[in-house]
């Protein structure tokens, strides 16, 4: 093998573990920030089952409680962040 090959192997090599170093730590990065987001959960059930559904939103958690009860779901509550447990009838909280 040639010296100029040996030379061109050692570079491009570092290059290219770098770029796959790289692109894995943003994709780890990316799935940290996902994790740790905080989210609303919306849940309940019918005859068929249990139904846990998780949104970003407040507004967007309001909307699926309100889908599922026109759905016929019972027991339909939203978890905020922090933890706190809503029924229908204090649903309002979140949007004030």
């Amino acid at each position: 093998m040639s010296r100029s090959r040996l030379a061109a192997d050692w570079i491009v090599s570092p290059v290219i573990f770098l770029l796959f170093l790289c692109s894995w730590y943003l994709q780890r990065l990316s799935r940290v920030d996902s994790a740790t987001r905080m989210q609303y959960l919306v849940g309940g059930h019918n005859g068929a089952g249990r139904v846990n559904l998780s949104r970003d939103t407040v507004a967007a958690a309001l909307k699926k409680a309100r889908e599922l009860l026109q759905e016929g779901y019972m027991d339909v509550r939203i978890c905020t962040p922090r933890g706190q447990i809503l029924l229908p009838d204090e649903f309002d909280k979140l949007e004030a």
